[in-house]
């Protein structure tokens, strides 16, 4: 299994407050990791330096050479989409950069499409629910196949129609990040007040790692998570 990126002593802080220390791991490829933190420890600002998006304050962050990374970010609902843009128009646009032929676009959108429920690829994009445009800017990172997936909170605003479709699509290594959520969802690699259940996040990953104190992650099995979260109080 070779190694994708690894991290060594990455901190990062916000004026005078500290998000993490010292971080150090790594991601295999191969892997399905869950990134599990409460709500303030800093699980979207390190998605965000592993992404290249922001900058730690020190560390050393270490990438497999031609490493192709996708990234989604909470805020990826096309909140400021045009009007009259498309489903289809996204995913093709989201494939464009990539050094696709159009046919090749063409084939990949339409089978995208189909695999993520899109009955109607020329509906706007703004006439869908949360639910849906958080599928679909998912589908647009996957569709253009990086070495890499990170994912933060990629459960908000799907209904669990929409997460037992995300549990079965990911073809490639993925990073997700997750908060607690009330009733022992995790507490990181994702969300706070939509968080997928715990159990489901313990079965869906193949690894999970803690964020917790700023200072440490951590690696349980799947079935150490699951005690963790029994025995924690709500």
């Amino acid at each position: 299994m070779s190694i994708l990126l690894t991290c060594r002593g990455l901190s990062k802080s916000y004026g005078a407050r500290p998000l993490f220390e010292n971080l150090t791991f790594g991601l295999a490829d191969g892997e399905r990791t869950g990134l599990i933190g409460p709500n303030g420890a800093g699980k979207s600002t390190l998605l965000k330096i592993l992404a290249g998006a922001e900058t730690p304050d020190c560390g050393e962050l270490s990438l497999r050479r031609g490493l192709r990374i996708g990234y989604l970010s909470q805020q990826s609902t096309y909140a400021d989409i045009p009007a009259a843009s498309t489903v289809r128009q996204e995913i093709v646009k989201a494939l464009s950069d990539i050094g696709l032929e159009p046919y090749e676009i063409e084939m990949r959108a339409d089978t995208g499409m189909a695999q993520a429920g899109f009955t109607n690829p020329d509906r706007p994009v703004r006439e869908l629910s949360g639910g849906w445009r958080k599928r679909l800017a998912i589908l647009s990172q996957v569709l253009r196949r990086p070495d890499l997936l990170l994912l933060d909170e990629p459960t908000n605003h799907l209904d669990l129609e929409g997460v037992l479709w995300l549990e079965n699509f990911m073809p490639m290594p993925v990073l997700e990040a997750f908060s607690r959520a009330e009733t022992a969802s995790p507490m990181s690699k994702p969300e706070a007040t939509s968080g997928m259940p715990s159990m489901r996040l313990a079965r869906y990953c193949r690894a999970l790692s803690l964020l917790l104190s700023g200072s440490s992650i951590r690696r349980p099995s799947c079935s150490a998570f699951r005690m963790l979260l029994m025995a924690a109080p709500c």
